[in-house]
């Protein structure tokens, strides 16, 4: 479920602003089935991606089984490969593990972007390897480049792009009114039929610390806040 933000202050409406962040923070909203297709631009070849993601909430990680198809430097059928995402206090690691390429350890930021280098690589004519790419809870666009020993040679690079599969939709029309006072209303419209519920985080001011207040069913669409100081401005 994506993040909605709306700023008010109790008594004075100061002013109102709806963002949607699909990213990573959350990571249920990444779990599921992400298709799409890979591309070497220094071979012209391209092939099927099938990626399957499954998530530790409690663990805040997540781990991704990666099925490659077709002719990758002109061989078919190369062995898939996995990787384990975790989320950190600014970001997210993500490390990629194949027997091909090697283990490709990498970072991530919530604005969006990733990249990562290879630590070890198992094919000895193999050097250089690199990924770099950007991403939200719906696309994930990465490049990849890596050169063939003896250095010096033109470097090999392609692209990969992967979509997720029946996506939660952001909810939209997130109203705000207090009624009776001190009590905050929100209502909002669902547009999807596949979540699994809807976190409520709010801060104090525009420097506060966000804190999950609320969770609500799956469904839902209101939720009552209560007991708010006066004269103080939230974010939700």
């Amino acid at each position: 479920m994506k993040k909605q933000f709306i700023s008010f202050s109790l008594l004075f409406i100061l002013s109102v602003t709806f963002n949607v962040h699909s990213q990573i923070r959350n990571l249920k909203s990444i779990e599921g089935t992400w298709t799409g297709q890979w591309h070497n631009n220094f071979y012209n070849s391209s092939g099927n991606i099938n990626v399957v993601i499954t998530v530790d909430e409690a663990g805040l990680n997540a781990h991704g089984v990666w099925n490659v198809g077709g002719a990758i430097l002109g061989v078919e059928n190369r062995p898939g490969f996995s990787t384990d995402i975790t989320l950190t206090s600014t970001g997210f690691t993500a490390n990629f593990n194949s027997i091909i390429w090697g283990d490709i350890s990498g970072t991530g930021f919530y604005t969006g972007s990733y990249s990562g280098t290879a630590i070890n690589i198992p094919n000895p004519n193999a050097s250089n390897i690199a990924v770099t790419g950007t991403f939200n809870n719906l696309n994930i666009n990465g490049t990849f480049t890596f050169r063939w020993i003896p250095a010096g040679t033109d470097p090999i690079n392609g692209t990969v792009q992967i979509t997720k599969q029946n996506p939660v939709v952001d909810p939209s029309n997130l109203i705000l009114s207090e009624n009776p006072a001190m009590t905050i209303n929100l209502q909002w419209t669902d547009n999807s039929n596949n979540e699994t519920g809807f976190r409520i985080d709010r801060k104090k001011s525009s420097t506060g610390t966000w804190t999950e207040i609320a969770t609500v069913g799956a469904n839902v669409t209101t939720y009552r806040d209560q007991n708010l100081d006066v004269e103080t401005e939230y974010t939700y």
